[in-house]
């Protein structure tokens, strides 16, 4: 299912709102047995977020999985504690993840992560000098205690010669995440 303000997935029939900011660390109602997934990500020009749609999609084709699909504004300062897995990720500026996702990164410090997962994404150019900041971002996550369930992936980008975008995704990238949605599933089920 897709909003207007954001991608929120739900194993059908089951719908609930955006993670409460004010809400306790509890875990909210969900079906017996079903894991829960946020995945939450920075985008600048919507590469990101097509990246973090095409995971949602390979996570739901796992029966007993439920996921939560949203941009990182909206999770700031949320309880990720009610979560199993938590994948984040962004574009690669500067090396580094974008400033959106190092705050929401920064924001868990202190928090009680133990037992959550993590998977970290990102989008940059193939080139060995641009930087990851999926690698970035699973090293923060390592240093707030999180478990990595599987190691880091990238979507990658072209450039391409129009000023007001700074990429696109390169063919199958969309469908290799699905792929990548399906095994992190699968790995969090074990």
């Amino acid at each position: 299912m897709s909003a207007s303000v954001g991608f929120l997935v739900m194993a059908a029939p089951l719908l609930s709102p955006p993670p409460d900011p004010e809400a306790s660390d509890s875990p909210p109602a969900r079906k017996l047995g079903a894991r829960r997934v946020l995945v939450v990500y920075g985008t600048r020009y919507g590469n990101t977020k097509r990246v973090a749609e095409a995971l949602t999609r390979g996570l739901l084709r796992v029966p007993g999985v439920e996921v939560d699909c949203l941009p990182v504004e909206q999770v700031m300062g949320s309880p990720v504690g009610s979560y199993d897995l938590i994948a984040v990720g962004g574009p690669t500026e500067w090396h580094n993840a974008s400033d959106p996702v190092r705050k929401f990164l920064g924001a868990l410090e202190g928090r009680d992560l133990r037992g959550l997962r993590g998977f970290a994404f990102d989008t940059r150019y193939q080139t060995p000098r641009s930087g990851s900041a999926a690698k970035v971002i699973q090293r923060r996550l390592e240093q707030l205690g999180v478990g990595i369930l599987m190691p880091s992936a990238s979507g990658f980008v072209a450039p391409v010669p129009h000023p007001e975008s700074e990429g696109m995704l390169l063919p199958r990238t969309e469908e290799r995440f699905e792929s990548l949605g399906e095994e992190l599933a699968a790995a969090l089920l074990l």
